[in-house]
């Protein structure tokens, strides 16, 4: 199962700027999932890091990563009432 932002949203709490998943693939519920970003160049962490060879920081990988597992857990316990998870 593949979602899409919207989906993504009702499953953690995570905003902009500070939401690094567009899309998750729901691989075994609860267990495997892989997620993907699409960066932009005009990121605002790429001004400092680095200016002419931007660099995704590697805090911000784990925070997806991160928020990826959330989805995936969340996802398996959607059916709860209160199923968000903060990592």
């Amino acid at each position: 199962m593949k979602l899409d932002i919207e989906e993504i949203k009702k499953l953690i709490p995570h905003r902009d700027p500070f939401l690094f998943v567009d899309t998750c693939e729901i691989i075994i519920p609860g267990e495997h999932g892989k997620s993907e970003k699409f960066f932009s160049d005009d990121e605002y962490f790429f001004k400092g890091h680095f200016p002419d060879n931007p660099i995704v920081p590697g805090v911000i990988i784990v925070e997806a990563m991160a928020q990826t597992a959330g989805i995936v857990v969340s996802y398996k316990l959607k059916d709860l009432k209160k199923n968000q998870f903060y990592l």
